[in-house]
Formats: structure tokens, C-alpha cells, sequence
């Protein structure tokens, strides 16, 4: 039908006065009813609300996740990651949370044994192998509230071990006199702990922080030594067998590792050799193997470090290495990058290879030890002497360092590159010192040290050889595939080796004598000393200046002798307070402020008394600087 005509707009009829009173109270009343308190709701109502549902559940694998990623990433990276994906990750107080309610926390100086022989059964592991190794970090005092003592001291040793919770106190006056004393510590030492799996376990177990604890590096090779067979006996006792450690090639590790061999070294202090857990082997008479059947431990030094040593060594501006009239330098590798008929893709080096900034730098060892640059090395008639260097380099790698290599060929690998240095070496005592003999014992040992590589390296080579053949005999006798473990004849040198042997025997000796250690590098008096120190760490004795602060006193009667004057009478964002809960009074320092009773917490305590707000580098060349100097 059609629409009907709409009717015309008509003007509101006029309203009387009490008309619109009725409509301000009607408008009153419904203003009311709208803001009256509404009725609560009931739980099935509630649970039906939809904020309710979009809050986010973790489970406890997301949790785990969630804190490696906060360990591994840190806090800037966990915060862009969270802020990202919203409702993905737990914020950072509930991580906190976790991370301090977990039973694994590590406590400064204290070697968790339970924990890691907990840890290595549950994989069905009994055998494990122990590295230790330093790193700088960043200098600051902390308060650890689960130990209620101060982290960041370095600490004490007590017959080679750390003294955990050493720095426990209850009076500002001492934890002042600590920081002002005792100093920060510049590095932090960690212990780990890798399991070896059962033949029939495909899958390696990750490494297990055994301890941590921060240090100055003020100990000598004894403390050491007691420090391993600390950890030794420990881990006998909960049915685990640490096999061996392995370390850096620091020097005093170094030492360390030689006494409990007995690599031209004496330990008549030591009655290590009546262990019933020692290692026993039976070989024939070899003439170039110079280590005992008996041992302990398995040692080694970390491959990674041989290699850049070798390569610094390389680099040294007071180094003249040479074998026989050929030169062994890294001109030779500059002419492969001044040569115009050669590009990059032939041999693949840049010129940060050859100057790395960082002495730690491994890949360029890589690059200059490639095959390419082997090959492009060995045309040249004068470049034999550097051939040889870094096929030595070379050698290290393949026989430690990449997965690859079959057992034959490490051990091969590891026997030349010895018997290259042996040859190097008696050369070097045969002819070129022999100009020498009418100079002074100085002149003839700076000689020595000119024309060959470090002691550190010569003998960490020699010892992981010795170490990799003796741990393969020990594979041996439990029964491995024979195919793995053919002899093979590498080298008829007896004549050297005896040569070799009998020089060693007579001129580097090494003796359990702490006033020996603390000489320095005056280890031999040989004419051509191969223990004289490349490294920048003298050794001085362990410097115990921080007392026992073990004793309770009665807080009360001492609140007078700590006060603190200040202009200030509110402390926002500062946890100093009036009253503190019977179960947290541990935690707080109890001192007089404008003569007014506080209660200070330890960690604010910290950050009232530090001076200097440290920092490290994340340039690794810069860290190392760093740490040197403090």
C-alpha cells in the first residue's frame, strides 16, 4: 500500500510549571536506582565473566622455558620478548620468585655433592669429568638472602677450598670494614661437571654447576692440588668418579696437573699413590712415552687455548721462531693478501686474521690453517719453516677439537704434532744454543725462549697426548670396538725420544716447595728453561685478612654503636623501616639514624656503602685489559 501522507511537525504544547517538577523527580529517581551499589555476583556468575578466562595459565614446562630464557637472554631480552607477546611469558617479579624458591640455588663457596649425584642419577651416570676455569665479571657486593651472607668478596681458602658464607654478619660497622679491606673480587671461578653416559645412552647429559665462588687468583699449584682431591674424595663418597679435570692452560693449573702426574715432577708431600680408585695400565717399555702407568686423574688442557696460544705466539712481536735456516713468520700470510693474482676466494683470509684485536679469537686459527692456505703456503720453498707451524696448528684441531676425527687418527695427530716438537726442540739444544755456550745462563735462556714456542704450550701438548693415549687404553680394557683402537707404528724415534727423556729428566724438574712457587718464574736453573712463565699471573700466597664473623651478638645492646646522620627524614625507595617481622630480622641491620632506631636491610646496606658503580666491557680484549689491572 502506498505510504500515507505524514502528518505535519507540531510545536510542543506549553507545560505548566508543576509539569516539569514531576520530571526532575522523575529524573532523580532514576539517577538513583542507576547509582545504587549493585548486587555482588555469584560464583558460577563470576566465572562466567570473560576477563575471568583471558588471563593466561603457565604450565610448568612454559615456567622453565621461561626462566632459561631470563638465565641465557637476561633481563632486556626476556622484557622484549614478554612485551612482544603479551600474556606469553610471566613477568619478571613471578620469575624472580621462582628462581629464588627454587632448592637449586647455588650458595657462594659451597660444593653441592648431593646435588650433583641426584643430578648424575638420574641419567644412570657414575662417571664424570670436571672442568674449572675463571671469568671477569663485574665488581660489586651483594646480599644473598637465602644464605644471609655477602657474595662479591673474594673468598678465603681454607686448605685449598673456599669458605662458604664467610662474610655472615649482623653490624654495618664490619660489613664497612670488609668492603674497605677486603676488596671486590675481580673474577669468579666455576666449577662444572660433565657426565660421561653409559655406552647404550645416545643422549649427553648437560653440565652440572658443581660450585662458584669469586677470586683474585691469589693461590698457589698446592691449593690446587688439595682443592681436586677435596672434590675427589667428596665424590667417592656419593658413588661418583671423577675421572680428571681439565682447564685453560693457566699456569698454575699447569703446575698443578704436573706434580699429580708426575710429568719431571716430584710430590713427596703428597701421598696420593695409595688410592684405591687409581687408574693402572699396562704397557710395554715405549721410550718416547714418559708418563707413569699409575694416575689418579686423566688431564687435559683445553685444546681451544693450546690452539690460540700457538697462534699468539705466532704474532709476538719478541719471538724469532725458526727451524733450521727457514723462518716461521706471518709475512708469509700477508703475501697471500699483497699477491694481486690471488683473491679471497682462493684462500679466504682477511686482515683481521692475521692482526686479530682479540687474542682469544679461534676462527681466524681456522682460517689460517684451511687447506687452502695450506697448499697456497707449501709452494713456496721458503715458507717450509711456517708450513710446518701451522700444520701443527693444524693438527691440534683436527686430533681434539672437531667431532669428525676417528680415534686413529686423533692419536696420530696428537703423536706428530709432539714428535714435530721434539725435533724442534733438540735441534734447537744441539745446534742453535750451541754458539751459545760461552754467554751467560740469562743469555742462553732468553735464546731458548726466543726461537721456540711457549713453555705452556710445549708441555700442554706433550701432556694431552700423553693423557688421550692413556685414556684410550683405559677404553681399551672396558672392552670397546677393536676396529677403534689399531695400533699403528707412527714414528721409529727412539734414539730422540731417549735423548729427550734424559734431558727432561735432568734439567725440568718441578717439586712440591711452596717457597719454589712463590719465586716466580725461577723454576729451573737449565740452560735452556722451558718453565719459565708466559702468563701474567704470578703467584702469591692466599691472602686471609677477613675474619670469622661467625659469633652472635646481642643486637639490642650494640644499636648505639651504629648510627648514621643524614639531612633527610623520609627515605622513599629505600627499605629502611620502623618495625621488620620477627621472621626477616636476619635480613636488616638494626642501627640508629639521627638517633632514631632503624631497621636497614642488608642490600640497601650495600648500596649506601659502594663507592665505584663498575662496569665490564662486552669487547672481550677490553675485559681482559680490565681484569689485569685491578
Amino acid at each position: 500500500k502506498p505510504f500515507s501522507k505524514p502528518k505535519p511537525f507540531s510545536k510542543p504544547k506549553p507545560q505548566n510549571q508543576n509539569h516539569r517538577q514531576n520530571q526532575k523527580l522523575k529524573t532523580k529517581t532514576i539517577f538513583k536506582t542507576k547509582t545504587s551499589k549493585p548486587k555482588p555476583l555469584s560464583k558460577p556468575k563470576l566465572q562466567n565473566q570473560f576477563w575471568f578466562w583471558c588471563m593466561p595459565r603457565y604450565d610448568d614446562k612454559l615456567k622453565s622455558f621461561a626462566i632459561c630464557l631470563y638465565i641465557l637472554g637476561g633481563k632486556t631480552t626476556y622484557e622484549f620478548v614478554r612485551l612482544n607477546l603479551p600474556g606469553s611469558l610471566l613477568n619478571l617479579t613471578t620469575i624472580h620468585s621462582l628462581i629464588q624458591n627454587n632448592d637449586d640455588n647455588v650458595t657462594e663457596g659451597k660444593f653441592r655433592f648431593n646435588k650433583m649425584a641426584k643430578y648424575l642419577n638420574s641419567f644412570g651416570v657414575q662417571h664424570a669429568y670436571c672442568a674449572e676455569d675463571c671469568t671477569g665479571v663485574v665488581r660489586r657486593i651483594k646480599y644473598d638472602t637465602h644464605a644471609n651472607s655477602f657474595i662479591g668478596f673474594s673468598t678465603p681458602l681454607s686448605g685449598g677450598v673456599p669458605s662458604p658464607c664467610h662474610f655472615k654478619t649482623d653490624s654495618i660497622s664490619e660489613l664497612k670494614l670488609w668492603m674497605d679491606k677486603n676488596g671486590q673480587a675481580p673474577l669468579l671461578n666455576i666449577h662444572c661437571v660433565q657426565a660421561i653416559p653409559p655406552p647404550n645412552q645416545t643422549v649427553v647429559p648437560p653440565s652440572f654447576v658443581l660450585a662458584g665462588y669469586g677470586t683474585s687468583s691469589k693461590y698457589t699449584s698446592l691449593d690446587i692440588l688439595r682443592r681436586w682431591l677435596f672434590i675427589h674424595k667428596n665424590s667417592i663418597e656419593q658413588n661418583v668418579r671423577i675421572l680428571g679435570f681439565s682447564t685453560d692452560a693457566d699456569n698454575k693449573y699447569f703446575r698443578a696437573m704436573r706434580l699429580m702426574s708426575g710429568f719431571y715432577a716430584s710430590l713427596s708431600n703428597f701421598d696420593v699413590h695409595v688410592d684405591s680408585s687409581m687408574f693402572s695400565i699396562q704397557i710395554s717399555n715405549w721410550s718416547w712415552y714418559f708418563l707413569r702407568p699409575e694416575q689418579l686423574f686423566v688431564f687435559m688442557q683445553d685444546a681451544t687455548h693450546l690452539v690460540t696460544k700457538l697462534r699468539n705466539r705466532l704474532l709476538s712481536a719478541t719471538a724469532a721462531l725458526q727451524v733450521g735456516d727457514k723462518c716461521i713468520t706471518m709475512k708469509h700470510l700477508q703475501q697471500l693478501l699483497d699477491n694481486e693474482e690471488l683473491i679471497r676466494l682462493d684462500h679466504g683470509l682477511t686482515q683481521s686474521d692475521l692482526k686479530p684485536t682479540d687474542r682469544q679469537n679461534f676462527r681466524s686459527c681456522l682460517r689460517i690453517t684451511s687447506c687452502d692456505v695450506l697448499n697456497l703456503i707449501a709452494r713456496d720453498d721458503n715458507s717450509n719453516g711456517t708450513y710446518m707451524y701451522l700444520k701443527l696448528i693444524k693438527l691440534i684441531i683436527t686430533s681434539y677439537i672437531e667431532p669428525t676425527t676417528s680415534i686413529e687418527e686423533r692419536l696420530k695427530g696428537a703423536w706428530t704434532a709432539v714428535f714435530l716438537l721434539r725435533l724442534w726442540w733438540v735441534w734447537l739444544l744441539l745446534v742453535r744454543l750451541s754458539s751459545l755456550s760461552s754467554s751467560s745462563t740469562k743469555s742462553r735462556k732468553n735464546c731458548g725462549e726466543k726461537y721456540f714456542v711457549t713453555r705452556t704450550a710445549f708441555f700442554s701438548t706433550e701432556l694431552n697426548a700423553h693423557y688421550l693415549t692413556y685414556l684410550i687404553i683405559l677404553v681399551q680394557q672396558k672392552q670397546l670396538p677393536v676396529e677403534l683402537l689399531k695400533k699403528h707404528k707412527l714414528f721409529d724415534m727412539n734414539a730422540l725420544s731417549e735423548y729427550l727423556h734424559n734431558h727432561l729428566r735432568l734439567k725440568s724438574k718441578l717439586h712440591d716447595n711452596v717457597q719454589l712457587f712463590e719465586n716466580g718464574n725461577d723454576d729451573s736453573d737449565s740452560e735452556f728453561d722451558l718453565d719459565s712463565d708466559d702468563d701474567d699471573d704470578d703467584i702469591s700466597s692466599v691472602h686471609n685478612e677477613s675474619s670469622s664473623s661467625e659469633a652472635e651478638d646481642d643486637d639490642d645492646d650494640n644499636m648505639g654503636d651504629e648510627q648514621m646522620k643524614t639531612f633527610k627524614t623520609s627515605f622513599d625507595g629505600l627499605n629502611i623501616k620502623d618495625n621488620v617481622p620477627t621472621d626477616q630480622d636476619k635480613s636488616y641491620f638494626k642501627i640508629k639514624i639521627n638517633d632514631m632506631n632503624k631497621f636497614l636491610h642488608k642490600s640497601t646496606a650495600c648500596y649506601l656503602l659502594t663507592r665505584d658503580n663498575n662496569s665490564l666491557s662486552t669487547d672481550r680484549l677490553t675485559r681482559v685489559i680490565q681484569t689485569s689491572k685491578k
